[in-house]
């Protein structure tokens, strides 16, 4: 699979689980902290490997775009990490799960929005390239989310 469809799978898989997130009983305490492990899982190994693969590649070619997803993903590890900290049934963590959601549909829209780093990628770089990037971003979340996972 190249990696725009990996890409693009990744934000769907995200945003199902924001859903069942949102559609959750906030009094299921253990279900909540479940699914936002998911969430930060999902979260990590995606933003590592967009950085470190899908962003490397485009950097030279629209190098303010890719310094601006990098600084949203910056702000999304960032939450993550704070989130942690808190119990998922603190109203402080609700109010940044909102935050959250907020940010990466923000940011999710924006890649794949007409002039958004995925179409620019589909312009840019022939399918050898987005094949050979799709093998590399599996491979890297394949590790990343095992790593997570320890």
């Amino acid at each position: 699979m190249n990696a725009i469809d990996l890409l693009r799978r990744d934000h769907e898989e995200v945003q199902l689980l924001f859903g069942e997130y949102s559609a959750s009983d906030q009094d299921d305490i253990d279900n909540l902290e479940d699914l936002f492990q998911k969430i930060e899982r999902a979260l990590i190994s995606h933003s590592e490997a967009e950085d470190q693969i899908f962003y490397a590649a485009l950097d030279q070619e629209v190098p303010e775009l890719v310094r601006q997803a990098r600084n949203e993903h910056r702000g999304v590890i960032q939450l993550l990490a704070e989130m942690l900290e808190l119990e998922v049934d603190d109203d402080e963590f609700v109010e940044r799960m909102d935050t959250l959601i907020d940010l990466v549909r923000s940011h999710i829209s924006e890649e794949e929005s007409t002039g958004g780093l995925l179409a620019v990628a589909e312009q840019k770089l022939t399918y050898d390239q987005l094949e050979g990037m799709g093998r590399q971003i599996q491979q890297l979340k394949q590790d990343s989310e095992a790593e997570l996972k320890l």
